[in-house]
């Protein structure tokens, strides 16, 4: 697959994460951007060229799309397996932006489930892997948003 392509895919995935991680939140605002449509000047919202065919992709992709999917249903072990699934395919590739996402979400599927102490440790794990990626940055917010461990009490 073509880095034009991978790059388009991940970020149409960043943002429908995005989407996904507003209507878990309580609402979505985000509009998904009008890709290659181009407006008659009357404004009438007729394309007046034709969309580009959308690139054919692995099951890979299929795995991360079914992910988001259990997400929004709320399946979050589910979905931490998808996840996990398309992680591995990725890292494999080589690609690192897209197994930081796949991580990232594992994450968010943990600490839906509860699990704080393991979410706490994938985010950070992203941070600290894949640090200039756009997983990174949700990955920081999210830990930020985590409640503070429980101290440990002396001779526990």
């Amino acid at each position: 697959m073509q880095d034009d392509t991978r790059a388009e895919i991940g970020a149409c995935m960043s943002a429908i994460g995005a989407i996904v991680l507003g209507a878990l939140a309580g609402g979505c605002s985000m509009k998904m951007p009008e890709v290659g449509l181009s407006r008659s000047p009357a404004g009438k919202g007729s394309p007046t060229q034709q969309v580009p065919p959308v690139p054919v992709v692995g099951p890979e992709s299929k795995a991360i799309d079914d992910g988001v999917v259990l997400l929004a249903e709320r399946k979050y072990a589910e979905a931490e397996k998808q996840f996990r699934r398309a992680e591995v395919w990725y890292r494999a590739e080589g690609d690192r932006d897209r197994t930081a996402e796949c991580l990232f979400w594992i994450g968010f599927c943990r600490e839906k489930q509860g699990r704080t102490v393991e979410a706490r440790r994938q985010y950070k794990s992203v941070i600290g892997k894949y640090a200039k990626t756009t997983a990174a940055v949700q990955a920081r917010f999210r830990l930020g948003r985590l409640p503070d461990p429980a101290p440990v009490k002396p001779g526990s």
